[in-house]
């Protein structure tokens, strides 16, 4: 458990010691974006296990199919339609996913950032956003982490958490913070 008033003492010392400017933090979100796509864009022409069945669905879904009734789909409708989306605007190709996939971890590593600038400093935001923006695309079971669902969720259940703690913290408004945190 942290105590809100050492959290917040640490940040007025810290932030007098090393303060990072906006600035600084965009060029450390830009270079976690290289990053991202340096990492992430080798595996870009590859199909994964499950990535071919996504992508199938999806190409039905766009083709004008209906989803569990008309194709045989056995698992939750949310990444098949996260791939229709993506193919409905931009084409059916696997370019297109991991392009959205590296568009999608620099969002997660922003709200991570905006979670640790928030408890603690934002030294130690821009760490957080720096480490997921790495080692969310390290090998695992095979293969980088794709987009796969646990990855879809980890933006809403992040900034749910980021809500909830806002709620619980010296808030203006924490009946509003503790219900979008409900809602994510």
């Amino acid at each position: 458990m942290i105590n809100a008033g050492l959290a917040d003492q640490q940040n007025r010392l810290t932030d007098e010691r090393w303060p990072i400017s906006p600035a600084t933090i965009l060029k450390f979100f830009v270079l976690f974006a290289v990053l991202a796509f340096i990492l992430r864009i080798f595996y870009a022409r590859h199909l994964f296990e499950d990535d071919g069945l996504w992508f199938t669905a999806a190409e039905e879904i766009v083709g004008g199919k209906a989803l569990y009734r008309e194709i045989y789909f056995d698992k939750p409708p949310g990444l098949a339609l996260v791939y229709a989306f993506l193919f409905g605007g931009f084409g059916a190709h696997i370019i297109t996913v991991r392009l959205f996939t590296i568009a999608y971890s620099i969002a997660i590593s922003a709200v991570l950032y905006l979670f640790g600038s928030r408890l603690y400093d934002k030294r130690i935001g821009v760490l957080a956003a720096g480490l997921f923006t790495v080692f969310s695309t390290t090998y695992t079971t095979g293969h980088v982490q794709g987009l796969g669902t646990d990855f879809l969720m980890a933006l809403p259940y992040t900034a749910a958490a980021f809500f909830f703690t806002l709620a619980t913290r010296d808030s203006a408004k924490p009946s509003w913070h503790a219900m979008i945190g409900g809602i994510l």
